[in-house]
């Protein structure tokens, strides 16, 4: 059974405090072609699902905003849980 990498750093709110914000989000591989990535901003941290559709083909989502000064509501405000099932059920969200 493969294992699924670990990336401590966007798993937990405290972590992703320490990371330095940034242009490109940093990205977590669930599966093949499927990926989270965290964007951070000045202000406010972002959940994007990316998913490769093709040799040409990526298209980028927004998720929602991180959990990362609000509490997570499961709608607008995600933690790092509600992400990975967003990202994994079937009906994901589509692009913006």
């Amino acid at each position: 059974m493969p294992r699924q990498h670990r990336d401590v750093r966007l798993q937990t709110r405290e972590a992703r405090r320490h990371l330095p914000p940034r242009r490109e989000p940093y990205w977590h591989e669930l599966r093949r072609g499927l990926q989270i990535g965290y964007y951070k901003g000045n202000r406010t941290g972002t959940w994007l699902l990316r998913e490769y559709r093709g040799p040409h083909s990526r298209p980028q989502r927004r998720a929602g905003l991180a959990d990362d000064d609000l509490p997570a509501d499961g709608v607008t405000v995600l933690s790092w849980q509600q992400v990975l099932l967003a990202a994994l059920v079937e009906e994901r969200p589509q692009r913006m």
